[in-house]
């Protein structure tokens, strides 16, 4: 653990090359117990009956239940993961127990920001239905969003909004603020660098798109030969590789807090006091 911690050390300010480079450094200099916590965080996803209805863990659970259960547990994971990098980042060490207490301690705001989120989005997305509807007419409206474009809509408009609120879980997680203020910190902590976070999250949300497509594809070609029952559910363990980009993209918005918060505040913004408390 040295060797990544040495190299977290530098000049402040939010700069998009810093980011990615620390978020490596932490991920790679901690990726058993990082992988280990996101692996775990993706067991939920086994009760989620495939098309032909198994599922390897059986809870009787209907689709839309084991879909909010496996994305608590996605969030708890990321809750968890965010307070261990910052103790990384901080040169301090990972104590399971104790990020896992913090991670569920700081689990039902978390979930407040993730719905707020959803909201913000599908409130976003139906302003512009409506705006589209009023101007050009019900029929064209419907027409143009089932264009090829108008699939861009919604991970173009994903995009600038998680950039809005990419720094708003570990805010929540780390300073332990409610979704409102959670925002408000993070409107403050973004002003100025909004264009370089916008920037960053589309490089990591592209890099993620690209490592989760590569296996999944790969995965694919092993099981192509064998029996359509045994690649159906083998295919399953293409939930490790979302939980994985998951856990990398918590490292991520953990680094990004705190380059932000030297950018603002200076060196002294290093010494988070009570995370732990």
């Amino acid at each position: 653990m040295s060797d990544p911690n040495v190299a977290l050390t530098g000049p402040t300010g939010f700069r998009v090359g810093s980011v990615i480079k620390k978020t490596c450094l932490v991920f790679a200099g901690n990726f058993p117990k990082f992988a280990g916590i996101a692996v775990t965080s993706a067991v939920p996803t086994l009760t989620f009956p495939a098309p032909d209805g198994y599922a390897p863990i059986d809870l009787g659970l209907s689709t839309r239940m084991a879909g909010l259960v496996s994305l608590a547990s996605f969030l708890l994971g990321q809750s968890i993961i965010i307070v261990g990098a910052i103790e990384v980042l901080h040169q301090r060490p990972i104590r399971l127990s104790d990020i896992l207490k913090v991670g569920l301690r700081r689990f039902p705001p978390l979930a407040g920001i993730a719905a707020f989120f959803l909201l913000i989005l599908v409130l976003v997305l139906a302003t512009f239905f409506f705006l589209l509807a009023t101007f050009r007419g019900m029929a064209d409206a419907l027409s143009a969003l089932e264009r090829p474009s108008a699939g861009l809509i919604l991970p173009i408009t994903g995009t600038i909004l998680l950039t809005m609120f990419s720094v708003m879980m570990p805010v929540c997680v780390i300073e332990s603020l409610g979704p409102i203020r959670s925002l408000q910190r993070t409107i403050v902590l973004t002003r100025g660098y909004r264009w370089k976070g916008l920037l960053v999250v589309f490089l990591v949300i592209v890099f993620g798109a690209g490592f989760i497509t590569t296996m999944r594809s790969l995965m694919n070609a092993i099981l192509a030969s064998s029996p359509p029952e045994i690649a159906g559910r083998v295919s399953r363990i293409n939930a490790i590789w979302v939980a994985l980009w998951l856990a990398f993209f918590a490292v991520f918005l953990a680094t990004s807090y705190r380059e932000l918060r030297a950018a603002k505040q200076g060196n002294e913004s290093d010494q988070i006091a009570g995370v732990f408390e």
